[in-house]
């Protein structure tokens, strides 16, 4: 569901739809309008970090040394990445492009129960569908904690709410969860 689009590109956003139907043999096929509108160009950005070693941990431990510390810049830089395309306060700068979440709306939680989180689901699947955004494309994103905590829930017959999540993703309600510790957690569950 991921539309890949490179550098430089314009990004459109379509809010007329063309149309499709039935037509007989060898009769005229519909030709239905599609509104098209640019709303912005793609630019790259940079997210980096520089490592500082002694030599004497160079020289003791080399492969250690390099893969603790390429491991430890690949979780830095992920985690500035995944702040920045999460966090609702950023709203871009000349070196960071704002967040997926910027300006958007904000739902609060309605409590850390099974029937309050199922309402809130509900909730934001009916805000989905509201908007017309595609079901089909769509994934919930939370902090890990998040994740965890749904997943250890239980309901009223002791068997798991929401077996499917994990620590490290899984499926809610039928759509992709992604965990990242880049989304900052608040309200419940995972207060």
């Amino acid at each position: 569901g991921v539309r890949r689009v490179p550098f430089a590109a314009a990004l459109l956003r379509q809010d007329v739809g063309g149309s499709g139907d039935w037509v007989g043999e060898g009769q005229p096929i519909p030709v239905s309008a599609v509104h098209l509108e640019s709303i912005a160009t793609l630019s790259p950005k940079r997210v980096a970090g520089i490592r500082v070693l002694s030599a004497e941990v160079l020289r003791l431990a080399v492969d250690e040394a390099e893969a603790t510390v390429a491991r430890d810049a690949v979780g830095a830089v992920a985690e500035a990445a995944d702040t920045a395309f999460l966090d609702p306060a950023n709203n871009g700068t000349a070196l960071k492009p704002a967040s997926i979440t910027a300006g958007a709306q904000a739902y609060s939680s309605t409590g850390s129960t099974v029937s309050a989180i199922d309402a809130d689901l509900a909730k934001l699947i009916a805000v989905l569908v509201g908007s017309d955004c595609p079901l089909s494309t769509a994934a919930w994103i939370m902090a890990p904690g998040t994740a965890v905590s749904l997943s250890l829930l239980r309901g009223s017959g002791g068997a798991p709410a929401y077996p499917t999540v994990t620590a490290r993703g899984g499926t809610l309600l039928g759509l992709p969860v992604l965990t990242s510790s880049g989304v900052k957690a608040s309200g419940s569950p995972g207060e």
